[in-house]
């Protein structure tokens, strides 16, 4: 429940709100991939692509393919990594 109240505040703009709920989110379910795949998606958004790197691998590494939403985080979170260049 704490996901979907994270993601709705995201899509408010609330976005240091929803980096509070996901990451209790996180702290509670850290097997699931969701709270990963959100948090990674609200710190690209605000452009905090090297922040985003880890919640990225993360969510790739625990989605399940055979979960529909969990399959649209693996296609997201694939392209995510494959495109963010990391400079020394």
């Amino acid at each position: 429940m704490l996901k979907n109240l994270g993601w709705a505040r995201w899509k408010q703009g609330r976005d240091s709100e929803a980096l509070n709920i996901l990451e209790t989110a996180k702290e509670l379910n850290p097997q699931r991939a969701t709270a990963y795949c959100l948090i990674a998606q609200v710190k690209d958004e605000r452009g905090d692509r090297l922040g985003a790197l880890p919640f990225w691998k993360s969510c790739l590494n625990l989605a399940q393919p055979e979960s529909p939403d969990d399959d649209s985080w693996i296609g997201l979170a694939q392209k995510r990594l494959s495109t963010t260049q990391i400079s020394p």
